[in-house]
């Protein structure tokens, strides 16, 4: 359920994404279950967040423009499960695989909080194969390069702690 997703501790800047991922892309592509293709392109339309910055450091603007382009391709021929009175939204199989390795990932970066950049991590980790991360591995993102470029990120967001929501 998207209830266990809003119980990590997280940062404002991974909230911020959560949000427009549940408000405006829900909006947008209306679901009862979301998947990571939903989170994935709530971090390239939030170019302010971590993992956005960290991707559009190594790809190129064309590549990123791509990502968003196929994210958004994927969610318009996705067959959407309607919402209908009031049920409960929820994160299916692969979204909620997703955060527990994000979760991982975070504690492996010795951070207490949630960030985008662990959400990058996850997807593009060698060790768990999402099928939602193959345009972006295909697009150069790389596993232990994301690791050299998020390191000062991780150590400076533990220090957001006592802002988590």
């Amino acid at each position: 359920m998207l209830e266990n997703i809003t119980q990590l501790k997280r940062t404002q800047e991974f909230q911020d994404v959560f949000t427009y991922m549940t408000s405006i892309l829900g909006n947008e592509f209306p679901t009862l279950e979301f998947t990571p293709e939903y989170l994935i392109l709530s971090i390239l339309d939030n170019i302010k967040c971590h993992a956005n910055m960290v991707m559009d450091n190594i790809l190129m603007s064309e590549s990123m423009d791509y990502l968003r382009t196929y994210y958004h391709g994927q969610l318009m021929s996705m067959d959407r499960k309607p919402i209908m009175n009031n049920q409960v939204q929820t994160a299916n199989k692969e979204l909620t695989n997703l955060m527990v390795s994000a979760v991982k990932e975070a504690k492996g970066m010795k951070s207490s909080l949630i960030c985008t950049e662990h959400i990058l991590l996850a997807l593009v980790n060698p060790q768990n194969s999402f099928n939602s991360a193959k345009a972006l591995l295909e697009g150069g993102l790389r596993y232990n390069y994301i690791i050299s470029q998020t390191q000062g990120l991780s150590q400076n967001n533990s220090t957001e702690a006592s802002r988590s929501y």
